[in-house]
């Protein structure tokens, strides 16, 4: 895969760890590896790059071993496009780390895309916190069955320029979510949920398109994700193509 791709799937990346860190509760750490942390137990939490050195890199993995269980580092590791060294993985799995490698990374070029025909799913972006109230409780019921963050976690993110926040309607109630976060010409999509109920009836589609117009409207060339296994298909039959597999490591 061209080199720019990746490039641009670790922008994404970066874009979304460094814009949730700027939510109350969250700090951002950076150096050799880059990570966020919360003080409140229930907020993600992830080491997102890892730059080792070759001949050092067993050592370091021994050190971030023990700061994990001892509480002090995430104990998950998104193993970015740019993370070295370039036998990390080996490395990790040496360690006792768990790999799952399911998901992938995607792209797309928005300035060529081919519409999609509309399907007749309202889409609406959240315009104050009430609505974005009714966004926060679909994410945590649909997203991964847990609280996320918290609303004025979520507020804050809200109240930036870079973020958007999308929600699908069926039936006059809110049923399904998408976010973008944007910087550069660049985006990365996140939060793409539906409520169970409301599931295989085009609304993932549905809000994912409403959210790639919007954008692309706002002069976005390119936009990036992570799909879980389950999703794959989804993105690829908007338009989105595989770049490279979306690798986590947990301890």
């Amino acid at each position: 895969m061209e080199q720019c791709y990746l490039d641009l799937v670790n922008q994404g990346i970066d874009l979304f760890w460094t814009t949730l860190a700027t939510a109350r509760n969250m700090e951002i750490h950076t150096g050799d590896i880059d990570y966020v942390t919360s003080t409140l137990s229930e907020c993600p939490a992830q080491i997102f790059n890892m730059r080792l050195g070759p001949d050092t890199a067993d050592q370091r993995l021994r050190e971030i071993v023990r700061d994990m269980e001892a509480g002090v580092l995430p104990r998950s590791i998104l193993v970015s496009p740019h993370s070295t060294p370039g036998n990390l993985i080996a490395l990790l799995e040496a360690h006792g780390f768990s790999i799952e490698a399911a998901g992938m990374c995607m792209a797309m070029d928005l300035e060529d895309w081919p519409v999609p025909s509309p399907d007749g799913s309202h889409v609406v972006l959240a315009q104050n916190h009430d609505m974005l109230s009714d966004w926060m409780t679909i994410v945590n019921y649909a997203f991964t069955g847990r609280q996320v963050m918290g609303f004025w976690q979520f507020a804050d993110l809200f109240d930036l320029a870079s973020t958007n926040f999308f929600i699908g309607v069926a039936h006059n109630r809110p049923v399904a979510t998408a976010m973008t976060i944007d910087d550069c010409g660049v985006a990365t999509l996140e939060f793409v949920s539906t409520l169970p109920r409301y599931r295989n009836q085009g609304l993932g589609t549905a809000v994912t398109v409403a959210a790639l117009l919007h954008i692309r409207e706002r002069g976005i060339k390119t936009v990036t994700l992570r799909a879980g296994p389950g999703a794959i298909n989804l993105y690829k039959r908007i338009g989105f193509k595989e770049i490279c597999p979306r690798v986590v490591a947990s301890l």
